[in-house]
């Protein structure tokens, strides 16, 4: 073990398992040199499934030198559909070759274009697409070029299995392997599950020092951090500009507009704190505000750098002190393996954890000797359980300063999570070239913990800041639904799509179709391609829940091709009757047949064909449960000009009569509904009755 480059030590990165040299080389000098495959955790039916039931399509796309967003975005423009139809469990790196699940909404599997660069296999048919975090793990191939010191290879797996408290020689006290062979084969070694200096800033690691100001409380100390502090492989009119900043940090009477002057355009977030800073004037600065000049994403960042920061910190104290990774000591924390997982998956699972008493400390040891339990360390925050023991003494001197600094609103770290302490990939030496496919499981993090900053925009991403296309629509960067309900107003021609967020209304916006040249009705096609364009409306938003009101043939043609929940609504002000009705359960929706529905002891019905056309009608209603005939009265003196039905009578529990006349017979049947009193009931009715009058049924 030997130290780490400064560079690494200031984002806590304290020591190399390794004391052999490095071997030189270059990485990532072809797009193949990185190579990331999902492990694969999300089940498919067969592609001969019905598309009725499994309308999303899954496929496995292998990408070459492709960002995931803009293959999303390639796909879709081929399909002609929207990029909120094309869904991915996780973001793959664009410089590598990449073997990633893919769902597209309603598509064939005849529909896949071939695109350059990526070769897309047909997995299945899947009742909802996939979603961010549905894969196990991802495993990684990273290939070294032209190595200055090939033979080093061997000597440093040495280090690596040492550290895994591996043999695979099958001698327990033999733990080196000859430099000069080099392995046989794969070997399995192990390394400090760190956070990579990417998280922290690859030209100046600042960002830990900005969150840990923040947990704080300090904001002029935040700022400056971000604002300041030249670093040393930054261009040297950024580090003059970053110097000025400095100058003014130090000064009673700061100058922020002389500062401002001097920063370059493309450090954009620095001259936005500083706008703020000199927007004060008299006043004088608000750092807080300043800071709060950037997305949310990176404020976010900011803290979640500083709890890296602190965990990496951690990691270097354990091995410092010569504690175990791959075996717990007494007071450590432990998580088992998800039994759930599929065959041939080690995944972690995070709601599964165990404190190690010396008591416990055997047959726990035997858990992760055996591959069944892993060491962790945690994620400080405010609400951190810290373990017991040497353990734990490390994480109360270490934590300290992220996790017990503050606890009022000024961005607390209001919860803990736990990560893995080593991850055991495979290393290979391959002639010239020394390979090592890395294995990691999902990031075990128990839950996310985030700052308290102020709500964004509504055209920006609620989480991370990222603009969205129009308001409410789900983010793409960061996988956050911006919006929970959608309601939708749907006359013949023209729709009205309004975008709720609680109690908010996020946006509303119109979908208009045109009738076809001398053509009095509309064709098949144009409700289709209308209807197709309004539901893209609602895909883009993926609510929870969608509520409609309306022309029903629309309606009917837009809910073919949604899988959401979907709920009538009153056609006045149906936008104020949804917010009015937050809190309270909407109405079950019932999805059956007419013939389903219809039951009780006496099946005869009036009317012959428009008798069955008129309950079919109620039927297709989504509340009504059941159709139960009552006895035919042949005694009457109705019309004979045809049937007649209307929907009368809404009870105390909601349920309705329905009233049908054909002739001089009348027929009085029960609508079981799922309203749950009058007043929801006689909405019901009053839609039966539009329905009815629709069809051309109406008394």
């Amino acid at each position: 073990m030997r130290e780490s480059h400064p560079v690494e030590r200031a984002v806590g990165i304290g020591y190399y398992v390794s004391d052999g040299p490095d071997v030189g080389g270059r990485l990532r000098a072809d797009p193949g040199d990185f190579r990331v495959r999902e492990r694969e955790w999300f089940a498919a039916e067969s592609v001969e499934a019905d598309p009725g039931g499994y309308p999303h399509l899954l496929v496995r796309a292998t990408l070459r030198d492709w960002d995931t967003n803009d293959f999303a975005s390639a796909l879709s423009d081929s399909l002609g559909i929207s990029r909120e139809r094309v869904s991915w469990a996780g973001t793959k790196d664009k410089r590598a070759v990449t073997t990633q699940l893919f769902s597209v909404d309603g598509i064939d599997p005849a529909d896949i274009p071939e695109l350059p660069d990526a070769d897309v296999e047909v997995v299945g048919r899947t009742g909802r697409p996939i979603l961010f975090g549905d894969l196990a793990g991802n495993d990684f191939e990273v290939t070294v070029r032209d190595p200055d010191r090939p033979e080093a290879v061997g000597a440093v797996t040495a280090d690596l299995r040492a550290f895994a408290r591996r043999r695979e020689s099958g001698n327990a006290n033999d733990s080196t392997v000859s430099a000069a062979d080099g392995p046989a084969g794969p070997v399995t070694v192990a390394v400090p599950n760190y956070f990579g200096q990417q998280r922290f800033g690859s030209l100046r690691p600042v960002t830990h020092e900005v969150g840990l100001a923040v947990v704080r409380g300090d904001w002029r100390g935040a700022v400056r951090a971000y604002v300041g502090s030249p670093g040393e492989r930054e261009p040297e009119r950024t580090r003059g500009a970053r110097a000025v900043a400095d100058e003014q940090f130090e000064s009673a009477s700061p100058d922020w507009e002389a500062a401002l002057e001097r920063y370059p355009a493309h450090l954009g977030y620095e001259r936005a704190m500083l706008h703020r800073l000199s927007a004060a004037g008299d006043r004088g600065p608000d750092y807080r505000h300043a800071l709060e000049a950037v997305p949310t994403n990176l404020q976010q960042l900011f803290v979640n750098a500083a709890q890296s920061y602190v965990f990496n910190r951690i990691l270097s104290e354990r091995l410092a002190r010569g504690l175990p990774f791959a075996e717990p000591v007494a007071g450590d924390v432990v998580c088992f393996v998800d039994d759930d997982a599929p065959d041939g998956l080690v995944v972690p699972d995070t709601d599964r954890t165990q404190r190690v008493t010396e008591g416990r400390l055997p047959a726990v040891r035997r858990h992760c000797e055996r591959g069944r339990a892993f060491v962790t360390a945690p994620l400080v925050g405010t609400g951190t359980d810290l373990g017991d023991g040497e353990p734990g003494d490390i994480e109360r001197q270490v934590g300290h300063p992220a996790g017990r600094a503050r606890q009022d609103r000024t961005g607390r770290l209001p919860g803990t999570a736990d990560r893995l302490l080593c991850v055991a990939p495979w290393l290979v030496r391959d002639g010239p070239v020394a390979r090592v496919p890395e294995a990691r499981p999902r990031e075990s993090v128990k839950r996310v913990v985030y700052p308290r900053f102020p709500a964004t925009h509504c055209m920006e991403c609620r989480r991370c800041a990222s603009p969205l296309d129009r308001p409410g629509d789900y983010c793409l960067v960061c996988r956050t639904p911006n919006a929970d309900t959608v309601v939708l107003e749907l006359g013949a021609e023209r729709a009205t799509v309004t975008t709720l967020d609680d109690e908010t209304v996020r946006g509303q916006r119109v979908v208009t179709t045109t009738p076809e040249p001398d053509d009095s009705e509309r064709t098949v096609t144009q409700l289709r391609n209308y209807a197709g364009q309004i539901a893209d409306e609602v895909r883009r938003k993926r609510p929870e829940e969608v509520h409609a009101t309306g022309d029903r043939q629309v309606l009917r043609a837009v809910r073919a091709q949604l899988h959401h929940d979907f709920y009538r609504v009153g056609a006045e002000n149906p936008v104020e009757r949804v917010l009015e009705g937050r809190g309270d359960s909407p109405l079950e929706v019932v999805e059956a047949t007419a013939a389903e529905k219809l039951g009780g002891s006496h099946s005869t019905l009036i009317g012959g064909r428009q008798g069955w056309q008129a309950l079919e009608t109620v039927a297709e209603h989504p509340h009504v449960k059941k159709i139960i005939p009552g006895p035919i009265d042949a005694g009457g003196s109705g019309s004979r000009s045809g049937l007649r039905v209307k929907a009368t009578r809404a009870g105390d529990n909601g349920n309705v009569r329905l009233l049908v006349r054909d002739g001089s017979s009348v027929q009085e049947n029960r609508v079981v509904t799922t309203a749950r009193d009058r007043a929801l009931g006689e909405h019901v009715r009053a839609d039966l009755n539009d329905a009815l009058g629709e069809a051309g049924l109406q008394e």
